[in-house]
């Protein structure tokens, strides 16, 4: 008995070593969770303040005209879901599968329906995590990388409502 008491002991510390590693997993796939928008900050940082030819200038417009309005777009990733806000406030929501995992880059493919009565359309959506901030590259516009920012982590299961304590009543005189 006395030697199968470090076994024991060497068994149960390895399990619960294991438990603690499952539970601070922090793989990238887990990192795209949440509540993501277009960082527009960074986008309009990106157009160059130099002299502008007149189609320029007028790209220029368009981007700054637009920037409000891609400020309300809104993707949401949860484990195996990812939703879609439109800035009109219509929302789709689909499955997704993860493709691969390259570094802090983690690839995933979900379906779209574009028209009503045609096939989902395959989208193959890259999102680079560093913290709140990433870079969506899609398969529909895979020379143009989207600096994103997380409004939001994933959230935890809401704890079970308490309900509120009745004040007393008045004192009668």
């Amino acid at each position: 008995m006395s030697r199968l008491l470090p076994l024991a002991a060497a068994l149960l510390c390895v399990a619960l070593a294991s438990l603690v590693a499952c539970n601070n997993d922090s793989s990238p796939a887990k990192e795209i969770i949440g509540t993501w928008g277009v960082d527009t900050d960074a986008l309009s940082a990106a157009i160059p303040d130099r002299i502008l030819t007149e189609d320029q200038r007028k790209a220029r417009q368009l981007d700054v005209t637009l920037l409000p309005i891609v400020a309300q777009m809104r993707l949401v990733l949860t484990a195996d879901e990812v939703a879609t806000t439109t800035p009109y406030g219509k929302t789709e929501t689909s499955t997704y599968q993860v493709e691969k995992i390259e570094g802090d880059a983690v690839t995933i493919v979900w379906t779209r329906d574009l028209k009503a009565g045609s096939p989902p359309v395959p989208i193959r959506m890259t999102l680079t995590v560093a913290g709140d901030r990433a870079t969506l590259v899609t398969s529909a516009n895979p020379g143009k990388p989207t600096p994103m920012k997380r409004f939001a982590a994933a959230v935890a299961p809401a704890a079970p409502a308490t309900p509120a304590t009745p004040a007393p009543a008045p004192a009668q005189p």
